[in-house]
């Protein structure tokens, strides 16, 4: 599942190299792409994210549409 992807790169060594792509009606295109390191937690239907040094944030899952590794796409909702 989802939910079980995303887990395991929170729990990665190699964060970095993962990232997932969101819809976000505010960002150009309405898409926008979160690196692995701004992942920090998974529940309840949602991702926590924390980038930068902002404060947290959560993203439904279901607003994610892809998931990537080294610019492969490992899932997509799309496919």
């Amino acid at each position: 599942t989802i939910y079980d992807m995303v887990n395991k790169i929170i729990w990665s060594q190699d964060k970095d190299l993962y990232s997932i792509v969101v819809i976000d009606r505010l960002a150009p295109g309405g898409k926008r792409v979160i690196t692995g390191r701004c992942l920090k937690k998974v529940s309840r239907g949602f991702i926590i994210i924390s980038c930068h040094g902002f404060e947290e944030s959560a993203i439904p899952l279901h607003r994610v549409i892809e998931i990537r590794k080294d610019n492969t796409i490992l899932w997509s909702r799309y496919s």
